[in-house]
């Protein structure tokens, strides 16, 4: 289970206007798409984990995400309680598409 779940926070906040509405829903499918895609996780990188997405189908979805996994990663979230003896880094990305 995630800590944070994104969608939760980007549909509780008031609206205002059907625009605005409308940008909020095309956000929560980009991230349930993101959730629900494929990707990998890589620990070997000393003190980060990657969490490394799949591109989604278009490019405006994946440019989204990808803008949200710089935001996380800005925020140097520890990944906790791990076995490798140290707590890691967190780390999102998109990979590019071929």
């Amino acid at each position: 289970m995630p800590a944070i779940r994104p969608e939760t926070i980007t549909t509780r906040r008031p609206v205002k206007n059907y625009q605005v509405n409308s940008l909020i829903n095309l956000s929560y499918a980009a991230l349930r798409q993101a959730l629900t895609s494929s990707g990998h996780i890589d620990p070997n990188v000393d003190g980060v984990l990657t969490i490394r997405l799949d591109p989604l189908p278009t490019r405006r979805a994946s440019t989204a995400i990808a803008e949200l996994c710089q935001h996380l990663t800005a925020t140097k979230t520890r990944y906790l309680g791990t076995d490798l003896g140290a707590d890691l880094i967190t780390r999102y990305e998109i990979k590019s598409a071929p």
